[in-house]
């Protein structure tokens, strides 16, 4: 559109309508878009996990679309699943984006077996929404901070909380298979509260794609119960159970 009628109608329309046509905008792209994960990750998920009909555990779920690890695998390719997410808004959002048939949903943040409370204080800063736990990799406030630049407008950095479940009790719910193909943690540092709720010797995980650190406390349990390192493309690392590469 050329900036002078672009001006034109922003001089006519109230903000609030402009507004709205821009988010239409914005909607239209999302939906010509194939993949919605980290452009990086897209020959991984080639490589890997090209299959159909597969089952994923996606667990720091966001919308269920933005920057997403499963939402292709979905719509692309069959799968279904388990989507978590601990922030209200964007759970619900999720249930708006992501198909009921394919998903069950779970407002909640994942925690270990050994976690005493009910519930989990978070900070809300979008994408980069955050746990504020004493076992945070990360300084949650600061972590927070430096999101609150990627959050949409009226929105900002807020205290909120969450029902506190492991991943044992979710997948239960869920009436979870044995075998889970693809589980994706994206957590911003509390994956090693998630993966010590999970049971590995009940629910055989082939592959997981987490976001965490070489030598982290999560990269050092995995290595050490049955999985192999066998990608970085940071921040992410893709492992595999040793009985896939057998296989």
């Amino acid at each position: 559109m050329p900036s002078r009628v672009k001006n034109l109608l922003k001089s006519y329309l109230h903000p609030l309508v402009w507004e709205r046509i821009g988010q239409a905008k914005q909607e239209y792209v999302w939906t010509k878009l194939k993949w919605h994960c980290d452009p990086n990750l897209i020959p991984i998920f080639k490589q890997y996990l090209s299959r159909s009909n597969g089952y994923y555990v996606d667990v720091g779920a966001n919308d269920g679309r933005s920057f997403s690890n499963t939402y292709h695998l979905e719509k692309s390719q069959g799968w279904s699943g388990v989507l978590i997410e601990p922030i209200l808004h964007t759970f619900f959002r999720s249930q708006q984006l992501r198909s009921p048939e394919f998903n069950e949903f779970f407002n909640a943040a994942c925690v270990s077996e050994d976690f005493t409370e009910d519930k989990v204080e978070l900070i809300y800063a979008g994408l980069m929404s955050i746990a504020n736990t004493e076992s945070q990799r990360y300084d949650p406030i600061h972590w927070a901070n430096q999101g609150s630049q990627y959050l949409p407008k009226g929105e900002s950095v807020q205290k909120t909380w969450s029902q506190a479940r492991t991943l044992n009790s979710i997948l239960e719910e869920a009436h979870s298979p044995g075998i889970i193909n693809l589980l994706s943690i994206d957590v911003e540092g509390a994956e090693y509260g998630v993966l010590k709720g999970l049971d590995l010797d009940r629910w055989l995980v082939e592959f997981i794609l987490i976001e965490t650190e070489i030598e982290s406390l999560s990269f050092k349990y995995l290595r050490e119960n049955g999985f192999k390192h066998i990608e970085s493309i940071p921040p992410n690392i893709l492992f595999c159970h040793d009985s896939i590469l057998s296989q």
